[in-house]
């Protein structure tokens, strides 16, 4: 266990067990063990320690950003795993559209895992933030204005960077460790837990404190955005580009479309300011010593749907099909977070918390589509609505580099795509119907299988885990219920099935 690590567990136990002798115990059974003298030594005992071991961690680690930083080859980004090839959605045989009723199972796939459950992590707790001098700054975050204590202007400007040198960074680093920066970092974690934020969501708003802070110096931007997330246990480093100054950061899962670097067993997604990533390349130049306790990864699930202030977008969604009228309004400010988000797996999108607002208007939108039905004719109801409700466009039309929605968006763009709707309708399958849903992933398309009751197939399925899920394709226009487009029914056809 690290010391960070230590000195929280004991200040935590000691507060547990104070407030348990507040609460009513007897104590005659606890007279003499603690009373609240004894716990405030103890607290501001443990805050010395921990404000000791935090000095000396970052002396230590200025003094290594000091050494010869070491050359690494930038990797190309990890292509996104399907691009839609179509231009126009597929239709389905108008002779074939009557339902499938004699099963066909199609040829094995490879089936992904469910996401297992995140390692444990240490807990992050606020660290004591010293009394300091500071000064109010408003850092705008999707709609709304945070307002944040920082250190006085005239502390930062002695805060300095003229130059990409190890030794100008290693001071840097030294500059704002003296300056006290612990109130800024309670409040940044204070603000992950108000607005429910993910990891990266934590490091999005850091790094818009960063531009506030530092507004017209984008390496000092970089450098003290790395350096929070290190003070927040964070593991991510700093690298030096042709370009300047970028972040690096481990995460855990993957990214699409973001170049990196691996040092040890460890990759480091590359991140610059307005961008500059995209286009990066070659070598660039970083430290091999990690910050002492960094060793969380960024977390890019969205366990928890972030609260953003509401802003309704400027054009609602509004259809009408099987004489039901759907009319759902996104919210402009999740909108712009999720436009900001970097691509991940495709689970990651249709395992994402939704809010409460979309959840209602989803049920009170589509629960008459299923309204009486039984599960196969409810899919179907819900089905015909994925081909009769959107317009299609791939990514590369629409926005000129692929980009999988989470569920809301598909209610804010003028047009969706195949892994779109599959996880929209994967959505609106397990949450109306109740029924198990997977994701099937071919190299240029996304559909979904259900797995209906008793181990019912109707047409072409699959046979994952000894049960059949019945292909359910929402870009195939027109197709019923276990109708597989012909081109994927090959032995030869690669195909893996995402468990959600």
């Amino acid at each position: 266990m690290n010391k960070t690590a230590l000195l929280i567990g004991l200040l935590a136990m000691a507060a547990t067990a104070a407030a348990q002798v507040d609460d009513g115990w007897d104590t005659t059974l606890t007279k003499g063990w603690i009373d609240q003298s004894d716990f405030d030594q103890f607290q501001q005992q443990a805050e010395q320690d921990y404000s000791h071991f935090r000095d000396s961690a970052n002396a230590r680690f200025a003094r290594a950003l000091s050494g010869q930083w070491q050359p690494f080859e930038v990797s190309k980004p990890a292509a996104s795993p399907v691009k839609p090839s179509p231009k126009t959605p597929p239709v389905a045989p108008q002779q074939e559209r009557a339902p499938q009723p004699v099963p066909q199972q199609l040829p094995a796939a490879t089936v992904e895992p469910a996401e297992a459950p995140a390692a444990p992590q240490p807990r992050k707790m606020d660290p004591p933030a010293a009394p300091a001098e500071v000064e109010q700054a408003a850092v705008p975050f999707y709609n709304a204005t945070l307002k944040m204590e920082v250190p006085r202007s005239s502390d930062l400007s002695r805060c300095t960077l003229p130059d990409l040198e190890e030794a100008s960074v290693s001071r840097f680093w030294e500059a704002l460790a003296r300056i006290e920066m612990q109130g800024a970092i309670v409040q940044l974690t204070r603000q992950q837990r108000q607005y429910r934020l993910n990891d990266w969501g934590l490091y999005d708003m850091t790094s818009r404190l960063a531009q506030v802070l530092f507004p017209s110096d984008e390496n000092r931007q970089v450098a003290l955005t790395v350096f929070l997330l290190n003070q927040m246990e964070y593991d991510a480093r700093m690298a030096r580009t042709e370009k300047g100054l970028a972040c690096m950061m481990a995460i855990r899962g993957n990214l699409y479309e973001v170049p990196f670097v691996t040092i040890g067993e460890v990759r480091y997604y590359i991140f610059m300011p307005h961008n500059g990533h995209y286009s990066l390349q070659g070598r660039l130049y970083t430290y091999t010593t990690t910050f002492e306790s960094a060793i969380r990864a960024v977390d890019v699930e969205l366990h928890e749907f972030p609260q953003f202030p509401r802003r309704e977008a400027e054009r609602a969604y509004h259809s009408q099909v099987d004489g039901k009228e759907v009319k759902i309004a996104a919210n402009k400010s999740l909108m712009d977070f999720y436009s900001n988000y970097p691509q991940v797996d495709i689970a990651v999108y249709a395992t994402a918390a939704v809010g409460a607002d979309f959840a209602a208007a989803a049920e009170r939108n589509f629960r008459p589509f299923v309204a009486g039905k039984s599960k196969m004719e409810g899919v179907a109801a819900l089905l015909n609505f994925m081909h009769e409700g959107f317009d299609y466009a791939t990514d590369q039309v629409q926005f000129g580099y692929e980009k999988p929605f989470f569920c809301e968006e598909n209610f804010y763009y003028p047009k969706n795509d195949c892994e779109d709707r599959s996880i929209l309708f994967s959505y609106l399958v397990r949450t109306l119907l109740g029924l198990d849903v997977v994701l099937v992933e071919y190299s240029d398309h996304v559909a979904t299988a259900i797995c209906f009751p008793d181990d019912d197939a109707f047409g072409d399925y699959y046979l994952i885990n000894g049960k059949p899920y019945v292909v359910c394709d929402p870009t195939y226009i027109g197709a019923p219920v276990g109708m597989c487009m012909p081109q994927y029914k090959t032995p030869d056809t690669e195909v893996k099935v995402v468990r959600l």
